[in-house]
């Protein structure tokens, strides 16, 4: 997993594979694919990788981002 570009604000754009994605959703991480934006290079994606959205919100908690940053360690 690693970051599509830089975020900016309180959405994260993270390039990852399928399985990787499945297997945070199964610990109930809540993130949606999202479609490659036009003017992407889309040469930086690898191969079996594809794009996801992730937001955060004020209810967002830092125990929330710690848990979160425990399944992708």
């Amino acid at each position: 997993m690693r970051l599509a570009w830089k975020p900016q604000a309180n959405e994260v754009f993270a390039l990852m594979t399928a399985s990787t994605a499945e297997m945070l959703q199964s610990k109930g991480v809540k993130f949606h694919e999202w479609k490659i934006p036009v003017g992407f290079d889309a040469s930086a994606i690898k191969a079996g990788e594809r794009l996801w959205r992730f937001v955060t919100s004020f209810a967002t908690t830092k125990n929330d981002i710690e848990a979160f940053g425990r399944l992708i360690e």
